[in-house]
């Protein structure tokens, strides 16, 4: 697989707030039908607990809606096991947080930017198979900034160059 990711270079400000100097990463992830790519984009340590604290509240409510059902469905069957609803209750607690990663990849592409395995929007067979990936920054300055550092090549070009 042509892993292109590795041949971007970033500005040194924060991808998100384009403010602060970046001093962490942030992963944001495509699917693919070879799988799940992944690419780390730099953020700055404000942002970064920023986005930290969202993950960490959705996890909260997530599971206060799990506790808040099986709360109800203990009052509306009193005769059934309070102890096997909250025992099923603290499965799906556990089972909730395997959505710990997904939650991070859902909330840096709504905070950071969107990374995609098919540049706006083709969905041509030789863009599939060669697994070509854009990023997209939600802030403007910095994906100005990314872009005059990483310049898209022309179609033309491409075409003629073989993938190896």
């Amino acid at each position: 697989m042509n892993n292109t990711l590795t041949n971007y270079t970033f500005p040194t400000e924060c991808s998100r707030c384009n403010a602060q100097t970046a001093t962490q990463n942030w992963e944001l992830s495509t699917s693919t039908a070879d799988g799940t790519l992944k690419f780390k984009v730099p953020i700055g340590a404000a942002c970064a607990r920023k986005l930290q604290r969202k993950v960490i509240i959705r996890i909260v409510l997530i599971n206060l809606g799990i506790y808040l059902v099986v709360g109800l469905l203990s009052i509306a069957d009193p005769f059934a096991s309070i102890y096997l609803n909250f025992g099923a209750g603290f499965l799906l607690s556990a089972f909730s947080l395997t959505y710990l990663s997904s939650l991070r990849h859902s909330v840096g592409s709504k905070e950071i930017g969107v990374l995609s395995s098919h540049p706006d929007g083709a969905h041509s067979e030789q863009e599939a198979n060669a697994h070509r990936l854009s990023v997209k920054f939600h802030n403007p300055d910095y994906q100005q900034k990314f872009a005059s550092l990483n310049p898209e090549p022309s179609p033309a070009a491409s075409a003629g160059t073989p993938e190896r």
